[in-house]
């Protein structure tokens, strides 16, 4: 899994995004390597921000990662994990009636 290009500012707080993101995944019932995308991309977002609680990243800023990382050479062969992270992000926007 190639990692997500980000500017990073700060690594503080990015493991604990991961797992935030992984244990979402896995909490949707999204597949082990689909929860390990989404952690990843948890812990890219957050190392763009300085600090820890102000840089975890909200669903918007998620979904915009995982958009940009599917027109990107780099994830060509990732296509199918990208659009089942984006499925479980879009599933829980619905379920939260946001």
């Amino acid at each position: 899994m190639p990692a997500f290009r980000v500017p990073a500012l700060d690594t503080t707080g990015a493991g604990d995004a991961f797992k935030a993101g992984f244990l979402f995944g896995l909490a949707r019932g999204a597949s082990p390597a689909t929860a390990a995308l989404l952690g990843n991309a948890a812990g890219a977002l957050a190392c763009t921000a300085w600090g820890v609680i102000g840089s975890f990243p909200g669903r918007a800023a998620m979904e915009r990662l995982l958009h940009e990382a599917s027109v990107d050479p780099a994830w060509a062969s990732q296509h199918e994990l990208l659009w089942e992270a984006q499925a479980c992000l879009m599933e829980s926007q619905m379920a939260s009636g946001e």
